[in-house]
């Protein structure tokens, strides 16, 4: 009455039979009824007098169809609907339970390679025809060393003295005091008077007073006349000379370093530095790194000190130093990577290399010529193994007893030994039908 169309989607015999009597159609599937294209809606009066029929309850009985008789099946019937049903349930067992793991071993092969190396800084990458570049290693080390001296110094012991004319050159008299000091012209020996005195007035007058050096040592004795000036304004006054030679100065031997002591000691020093810098560059490579040169060089003095630090008098010299060392290095990943990709360009189709298994032999030490280029000769050896499909070896093992899937897996793959197959359970005859049933492990 509103409009609506109505079916059903039934698979029951009574169903179809009382909707076709009301004129609603049925279908099978909801699919069936969404692409199927219904027939139009009987009349408005027809559906009355439809939904009259379906209220009078003893005309719908009595439009049912009669039912029919259902003779109950026979016991043999039901033994063979039984026994099917077992045999499915045997037969979904036999495909669902099984599983089975197979171990293969691939084929194991050996690839090698000798090569040519030549190794520069002016290299700045790697090269297949065998170049690659130099690295640099930089070590500071210090240390500290004292030998004992071997020179001899003199040490300033005694003063010299002596006496000292002092000439007045103005018309009065001058006083001269104690302690006035005089010197040679150059005023590297200085002496000073032991007491005062006064020059009488008039020039060419003079004065005679005893003098003493200020400074201990055989410098002081000066030869007759070698003083000469008068530090202070009486220098403008007076002049002033010694007549006689000054004695007395001494001096005392004692030890002190010696140039040679010097570079004796810088030069163990050195050396030990040196081989402390070589071991130090040594505990840093990574293994299979190759150092080119046997000692490092130094290339920079950080600091130098010595002490004593001139000539002086001492017993030990002691000296420190620190310094900059310097050595030429081939990296292992370099010589890795240089064999790795010349083997791979030589890799047999089917086989892949085994990881960690590359190894390098040098057949040759690295010799340097004149254009700091190193060169020597290496082999470079791995393992390659056959590359093994899981789905192929599933496929060829499906639905065969272990014994016929070892024998088509060793026919049809590269393996190093017949293949191992543990069943589950492990008294089941033949391999899973279902191949994600079948687990492949590949051992080495």
């Amino acid at each position: 009455m509103l409009g609506v169309q109505l079916a059903l989607v039934s698979h029951d015999t009574d169903v179809h039979f009382n909707a076709s009597q009301l004129g609603i159609q049925v279908f099978e599937s909801v699919r069936q009824a969404q692409e199927s294209h219904w027939r139009r809606p009987a009349r408005l009066d027809r559906k009355e007098k439809i939904l009259q029929t379906v209220s009078d309850r003893p005309a719908v009985r009595s439009l049912e169809r009669p039912k029919r008789e259902v003779t109950p099946p026979s016991t043999l019937s039901r033994l063979a609907l039984f026994s099917l049903g077992v045999l499915a349930l045997l037969s979904i067992a036999a495909v669902l339970l099984p599983s089975a793991d197979v171990h293969l071993s691939p084929q194991i092969q050996s690839q090698d390679v000798t090569l040519q190396i030549e190794a520069s800084e002016s290299f700045q990458r790697i090269n297949l025809s065998g170049q690659i570049p130099i690295h640099t290693v930089n070590v500071i080390v210090e240390g500290q060393d004292s030998i004992e001296t071997s020179g001899r110094i003199n040490i300033p012991d005694q003063t010299a003295s002596g006496s000292a004319v002092f000439t007045n050159l103005t018309d009065h008299s001058v006083v001269i005091p104690a302690d006035l000091v005089i010197t040679t012209q150059d005023g590297s020996v200085r002496f000073a008077t032991r007491r005062g005195g006064s020059v009488s007035s008039g020039p060419g007058r003079t004065l005679n007073l005893p003098i003493e050096a200020l400074q201990p040592g055989s410098q002081s004795n000066l030869a007759a006349g070698k003083i000469q000036a008068i530090e202070g304004p009486l220098g403008v006054e007076l002049t002033v000379t010694n007549p006689q030679p000054t004695t007395g100065g001494s001096d005392l031997a004692s030890p002190a370093a010696s140039p040679l002591d010097q570079s004796r000691l810088r030069n163990r020093l050195e050396t030990a530095l040196r081989q402390s810098a070589l071991q130090e560059i040594q505990s840093g490579l990574d293994p299979g790194d190759i150092l080119l040169t046997e000692l490092p060089i130094q290339t920079q003095i950080l600091e130098m000190i010595y002490d004593p630090d001139d000539a002086q008098p001492a017993n030990n010299l002691t000296l420190k130093l620190r310094l900059e060392y310097q050595a030429p290095i081939v990296q292992e990943s370099d010589l890795s990577t240089l064999a790795t990709a010349i083997l791979d360009a030589n890799l047999q189709d089917g086989y892949s290399p085994v990881p960690g298994s590359l190894d390098i032999n040098h057949l040759s030490s690295p010799e340097r010529s004149d254009d700091s280029t190193y060169q020597w000769r290496m082999k470079a050896q791995r393992k390659t193994e056959a590359e093994v499909m899981d789905e192929q070896a599933t496929q060829l093992a499906i639905g065969l007893s272990p014994l016929q899937a070892s024998q088509r897996l060793v026919e049809a793959l590269p393996l190093a030994r017949p293949p191992t197959i543990l069943m589950s359970p492990s008294w089941w005859p033949r391999m899973p039908f279902l191949p994600f049933r079948i687990s492949i492990v590949s051992e080495p």
